[in-house]
């Protein structure tokens, strides 16, 4: 096909091309098939976890040997509200809300890897709240597994035991790489990348600094 804008007879050819080629590719975006991988069997379990915190783990730890990252949906332990439970979604659960910015009222979208996706697991004390048991809602994603998570928003985010190491190490002066390689030996599943490292420094530095701006804090430092 030749481009010009030259010749009338040429300029409609291009726009006839075009349009073939819009209409292929809405024809090819009508044929796509939605995703359902069932993954039922991987969290059915007849297991018994003594806390609650054992079966969040061990559901995550499934999830992440699996491709995917499992985080807490909801939870009561109060029985408040009831009976206690506790629901674990998968992390695309849900849809992207943009954030309004309420000084020049617009929203600021940014990406997102939320795809409404239905998995759903809770668990539920067993008699005399001694236990706990996890039950299968829906095991079914709308999305391909991750090939790898490393780095994850969810996967890869410290635990509290690797946020005091990294404290105390920055109170060291122990550079970030050198952390991430005593993280990850510390903890071979550890799915975390340097810029988990340097956002934890970085949120300590600002918890220190407080209300001062960077020169004030200096000027503090050196006083």
């Amino acid at each position: 096909m030749t481009s010009t804008f030259f010749y009338d007879d040429e300029m409609l050819l291009l726009k006839q091309d075009n349009d073939v080629s819009e209409g292929m590719l809405l024809q090819q975006q009508d044929n796509v098939q939605p995703i359902s991988v069932d993954t039922t069997h991987l969290w059915s379990t007849d297991q018994i976890f003594e806390i609650v915190d054992d079966l969040k783990q061990w559901a995550k730890n499934v999830g992440k040997d699996n491709g995917y990252a499992i985080v807490t949906g909801r939870s009561d332990y109060s029985r408040k509200g009831g009976n206690m439970y506790i629901i674990l979604r998968c992390s695309k659960h849900g849809v992207y809300i943009p954030y309004k910015d309420p000084k020049s009222f617009k929203y600021n979208s940014t990406g997102s890897q939320k795809c409404n996706c239905p998995f759903k697991l809770k668990g539920r004390p067993t008699e005399g709240d001694r236990n706990w048991w996890l039950k299968v809602l829906e095991g079914v994603h709308n999305h391909e597994p991750a090939r790898s998570l490393v780095g994850h928003s969810y996967a890869g985010r410290l635990t509290e035991e690797e946020k005091v190491q990294v404290d105390n190490m920055n109170n060291n002066w122990v550079p970030p790489r050198h952390m991430l390689a005593t993280l990850k030996e510390n903890n071979p599943g550890n799915l975390s990348t340097i810029t988990q490292v340097y956002n934890r420094i970085k949120k300590v530095k600002e918890l220190d600094r407080g209300p001062l701006t960077e020169m004030q804090y200096l000027l503090k430092k050196l006083a």
